[in-house]
């Protein structure tokens, strides 16, 4: 019967009130706040499951629903000898995955294909990164093949011109799509499995009916596709459609703790460890890794604090939190999956 319940919370199939009578009800609530009670005590103990390194924050899209425009924070790369400390901590800390992102573009990374190297060399299992697939082509397309990369993941919300460049201005849809194409051409004649490229759907109301067209195009190419629910990078974006309710703030609603404070570590170009991917900013800081170590920020009062102050509910007295809608980590459904 949970299951069940899960399953139509997950997939909103009754109204509101409804909605929130099922989750705050004492079938429901009770197992899911032990579930959560669980999960939380033996994950604050293990390393965090994925590192996200920003290599550059430069990009040269301007999504509507990224917040990169507004970015008041100085554009810069990631210097060698720190990327190799944090490589280093990475390692110690047994971290599994390693993600060359952060708040930009990784292919404006100069750097980008020794970084992949480096890490590989330097014995971290699985190494992806996320790219608009603009600048996927050259002489880069066979190093990131031959560089030791596990995973490319880019984002083609649209199948039509005018909604793909109305979602991604600065990008075109027939040369992004051309890229990937070639990409997996050339990785396929190189007798090569890897890297595997994964291509999402931002679920948009400006594209909401182009997801059947999407998969009929893609699932035959790619490894996988999977359609995803945007994000208002902690209100810094007004969307045009949330694809789903917001459990997260509004009134009468268990407050679900977010799974980013234990499942990811994100970490400047300047060595900031902040406290979430969204806070492009660097509004609060953790840490940084120029003068600390991974393992000791992971553990440190201040990430202990904040979690604390989800788990009892007071999301709304931490700024960056208190407005931040991001169903992939703060819904009612998502810790039965951690």
């Amino acid at each position: 019967m949970v299951t069940r319940l899960k399953n139509i919370i997950k997939q909103n199939q009754l109204g509101d009130k409804s909605i929130k009578l099922i989750v705050n009800s004492a079938f429901y609530g009770l197992p899911y706040k032990r579930r959560v009670h669980h999960r939380t005590q033996q994950l604050a103990i293990n390393p965090p499951f994925l590192v996200d390194i920003e290599g550059t924050n430069a990009c040269n899209a301007k999504c509507i629903m990224c917040p990169h425009s507004k970015m008041k924070r100085k554009v810069g790369v990631m210097k060698w000898e720190l990327f190799e400390k944090i490589v280093a901590n990475c390692v110690r800390f047994k971290v599994p995955e390693v993600s060359l992102n952060g708040f930009g573009e990784p292919l404006l990374d100069s750097l980008l294909i020794d970084r992949i190297k480096y890490l590989k060399k330097s014995g971290v299992p699985v190494v992806r990164i996320y790219t608009n697939a603009s600048l996927l082509k050259g002489k880069i397309v066979e190093e990131l093949i031959n560089s030791g990369l596990d995973s490319i993941n880019t984002c083609i919300d649209g199948v039509t011109k005018a909604v793909f460049e109305k979602i991604r201005p600065g990008l075109d849809l027939d040369i992004v799509e051309k890229n990937v194409q070639e990409f997996i051409k050339l990785r396929n004649k190189m007798g090569k499995k890897k890297p595997l490229v994964f291509i999402g759907f931002l679920k948009l109301a400006e594209n909401e009916s182009e997801w059947n067209t999407f998969v009929e195009r893609w699932s035959p190419v790619a490894n996988g596709i999977y359609k995803a629910n945007p994000s208002n990078w902690a209100n810094a974006v007004k969307l045009t459609s949330l694809s789903n309710y917001d459990f997260s703030h509004q009134k009468g609603y268990y407050n679900s703790p977010c799974i980013f404070l234990w499942k990811m570590v994100s970490i400047q170009y300047n060595g900031d460890v902040i406290l979430c991917c969204r806070d492009y900013e660097g509004k609060f800081i953790l840490g940084n890794l120029q003068e600390s170590n991974l393992e000791d920020i992971w553990n440190g009062k201040k990430l202990k604090a904040v979690r604390r102050t989800h788990l009892d509910g007071n999301i709304e007295s931490i700024p960056l939190c208190a407005n931040c809608y991001s169903p992939d980590s703060m819904s009612p459904t998502i810790w039965w999956k951690i």
